[in-house]
């Protein structure tokens, strides 16, 4: 059995290096033809493309119409934005709008100022992306780390202990899964009514007042929420994971599988020949 799962692994990691190797490829080829990818780090285009998506651009040699998305740096500027094109006039100016704008962008494009227009958006990809080389950088520290140590039973748990806490570290700093943005406040008698968008991957719950009503947003929803005064004289609410309870202990549950295969039994040491109950005659 051993040797079949050697040989195994072996093979699955093979295909994986000949599959890194084409995606190298792939990816060389596409930034040679144009392909351009972005990542969505404000919240200004809604569900269409919430916080944390990546958005990948192709040129628009043949030029874009209303209701396209696009990847632009209006003249004179160096920021990168996506916004969709709300209409083109006759002489080719192409004027742009976050979907959760509530008006169109100030400036007027043209064409030299598009970078390409989206046919891809994938939601929730760009925090992979940007998690991916901190979750790299440490799996090779955990190599080194747990490369001195000579048993191999221990070697593995510790790697999986390693690449556990590291994980855990970079998504509690990156906050991909609940995360949320206040966009406005304003003012009443006694409270003070927020405008939040969720800027996670899940769908979120916001709580304001005790006893109030709560705020359900899928990722990339705008919503109005009552606070109310609290010890101090601060406003404040809570953010949650709008999920069930079923689906809450299944995620905590497979979160625990890396951190119990890390604490299996280890094989037991031999003692000093002659000692052991085998040398009792």
């Amino acid at each position: 059995m051993t040797t079949w799962i050697r040989r195994h692994l072996r093979l699955l990691t093979g295909l994986g290096a000949v599959l890194a190797a084409v995606l190298l490829l792939g990816v060389g080829a596409a930034v040679l033809l144009g392909v351009r990818w972005y990542e969505v780090v404000s919240p200004s285009m809604g569900r269409a493309a919430p916080v944390g998506t990546l958005v990948i651009d192709v040129p628009a040699r043949s030029g874009v119409r209303a209701g396209d998305i696009i990847s632009f740096s209006p003249g004179g500027m160096t920021t990168v934005y996506t916004h969709r094109v709300a209409s083109v006039t006759p002489e080719g100016g192409i004027r742009t709008k976050g979907d959760a704008n509530s008006a169109p962008d100030g400036w007027l494009l043209s064409q030299s100022d598009v970078i390409g227009r989206a046919v891809a958006v994938l939601p929730g990809l760009g925090y992979v992306l940007r998690m991916l080389p901190w979750l790299c950088v440490g799996w090779f520290v955990t190599q080194l780390l747990v490369g001195r140590t000579h048993a191999r039973p221990l070697r593995r748990a510790l790697g999986i202990l390693g690449a556990t806490v590291t994980a855990i570290v970079v998504v509690a700093y990156v906050h991909p899964l609940v995360n949320g943005q206040l966009a406005g406040l304003s003012a009443g008698d006694r409270t003070r009514v927020a405008t939040v968008v969720n800027t996670g991957m899940l769908p979120a719950v916001v709580s304001g007042a005790p006893g109030g009503p709560e705020l359900h947003l899928a990722p990339g929803d705008f919503g109005r929420i009552e606070l109310a005064p609290q010890s101090g004289g601060a406003y404040g609410a809570s953010l949650s994971p709008d999920v069930g309870t079923w689906q809450f202990w299944a995620v905590m549950l497979l979160s625990l599988v890396p951190l119990a295969c890390s604490f299996r039994r280890l094989p037991p040491t031999a003692g000093p020949a002659g000692t052991g109950p085998e040398a009792a005659s």
